[in-house]
């Protein structure tokens, strides 16, 4: 018979030989299991790669010259030039405004076709074809003041000015002489219903009488349009009071949701899918009924961020920048036609922005071609004519854009209003009346900071002593 202490000893040995068994198993699980998730890892990456050589593709020798070229293509500039408004656009910080940008150009394109100076390189911001300029439902005014303000001297178009309006490119623009007799209420009327019948009622008022007032104002150049398509895709249903989060800090709000509908998109969506966004692009045509399509596109971009949360306005700016600086890769989306199967969702939109003051961002983008556009018109002076000496003062801008479930409607009308200029251009003013930096610096042959002095607030502003004699005003603003 086994003693007990024996028997105990062997169940001991078993017991342990049992868990170190399961501890090896338990190793050999979690190994297992390691090397599972690894082969994972590497599956999801080989997919990664994939689908960013799919939608991001490495481009070939062919295609890295097809996207170079497209890139310094004299077709890239209006690209550029119309994200180059975009950007500084979202700088003004008005969140939902819409922006006409190519009439914008148009009314520019225009007024450079005007200027007979040779300092100035306006042109050069625009492609040399002119393509792009002959669209439908495009207006075009010219409105001039016939005599410089509290003197007797007449003003003229000039030969070049007319020469210019007698080409095939400018000969449907209206040209008006704002006669002194008439008033400035009369120039305003005359110029608004311009306005409103060539955007089809959808902008009344652009300019008022008291800026044509101005006794500096020498003209107005007037560019104004209209136009109207249909989705090749309509949207087949909406949601309607649909919460909306906005960007920032803006509340939650509501929509009218759109919804496509997978089986009427023929496949799916026009789809980039890219580093800071998303963006579907659709599709237009002219009419209802029409089977071809047009060379507009609907793109809708969605920055990246949280669903049901509201866009950061850093992710806006960035999809904005992405988007401007991916022509090659839009345009290859749009030329291959190749869909992804998805459906988009977007809310309807209408809305309508009264006359803006566009002046800082058109000086932004077009800088010194603004400070000198003579050669359009000439004045008649006692001692003989001589050509008026012309400067951008002012550009005002309004939009109306529609989008429904079978198509959009846009209308935008700019305003150009162009100055005498002051042969004596008064100096430049850098006031400093926000945070700022202050130095005292050595710059004899070893120059050094001597002192540096980081201004935040107005602590030691508000109480600093004026200098023995020194001339003091109180602030009036």
């Amino acid at each position: 018979m086994q003693r007990p202490e024996a028997a105990f000893e062997e169940l001991e040995r078993i017991l342990n030989e049992a868990t170190a068994g399961l501890d090896r198993q338990r190793e050999a699980v979690r190994r297992a299991a390691a090397a599972l998730e690894t082969e994972r890892e590497r599956q999801r990456e080989a997919a990664r790669i994939v689908h960013e050589e799919t939608t991001h593709p490495t481009p070939a020798a062919n295609d890295e010259t097809a996207i170079a070229k497209m890139q310094t293509d004299d077709d890239a500039k209006l690209w550029n030039l119309t994200s180059e408004f975009c950007k500084h656009w979202d700088i003004l910080e008005k969140h939902t405004d819409a922006l006409g940008v190519r009439n914008v150009l148009a009314a520019f394109y225009f007024l450079f076709k005007l200027v007979n100076n040779e300092d100035n390189h306006g042109l050069d911001f625009f492609p040399e074809s002119e393509d792009w300029f002959k669209y439908t439902g495009r207006f075009l005014g010219l409105y001039v003041k016939d005599v410089v303000p509290d003197t007797p001297d007449r003003v003229h178009l000039t030969d070049h000015t007319n020469d210019m309006l007698d080409t095939p490119l400018l000969k449907d623009v209206k040209v008006e002489m704002l006669k002194e007799e008439d008033g400035a209420a009369a120039w305003a009327d005359n110029i608004n219903n311009d306005c409103n019948t060539a955007t089809n009622g959808k902008i009344t008022q652009v300019v008022t009488e008291d800026a044509l007032n101005d006794k500096n104002l020498a003209l107005v150049v007037m560019a104004a349009e209209f136009i109207k398509g249909y989705w090749v895709y309509d949207f087949a249903s909406t949601t309607t009071n649909y919460p909306f989060f906005g960007a920032g800090d803006a509340p939650l709000g509501r929509c009218h949701m759109m919804h496509h509908k997978i089986s009427n998109l023929g496949g799916g969506e026009l789809f980039y899918d890219g580093q800071h966004c998303k963006a579907v692009l659709m599709p237009t045509k002219r009419k209802e009924d029409d089977r071809n399509r047009t060379s507009i596109y609907g793109l809708v971009v969605l920055p990246n961020g949280e669903p049901d949360k509201p866009t950061p306005l850093d992710a806006m700016n960035r999809a904005n920048d992405e988007i401007g600086e991916n022509l090659a890769e839009l345009k290859k989306i749009v030329d291959d036609g190749d869909k992804t199967p998805m459906v988009l969702e977007m809310p309807r939109i209408e809305h309508k922005m009264n006359a803006f003051d566009l002046t800082k961002t058109c000086r932004d983008v077009f800088g010194a071609a603004l400070t000198k556009v003579d050669g359009i018109t000439e004045i008649e002076t006692p001692g003989g004519t001589e050509l008026a000496p012309l400067e951008v003062g002012r550009v005002m801008h309004s939009t109306f854009l529609k989008v429904n479930e079978t198509g959009f409607e846009a209308a935008a009308a700019t305003t150009i209003e162009v100055m005498y200029r002051s042969l004596d251009l008064p100096p430049t003013i850098m006031t400093v009346n926000r945070g700022f930096l202050f130095y005292l610096v050595e710059m004899g042959e070893q120059p050094h900071v001597l002192y540096y002095c980081r201004i935040t607030d107005d602590t030691g502003l508000k109480d600093a002593e004026a200098a023995p004699g020194a001339t003091e005003n109180p602030y009036r603003g």
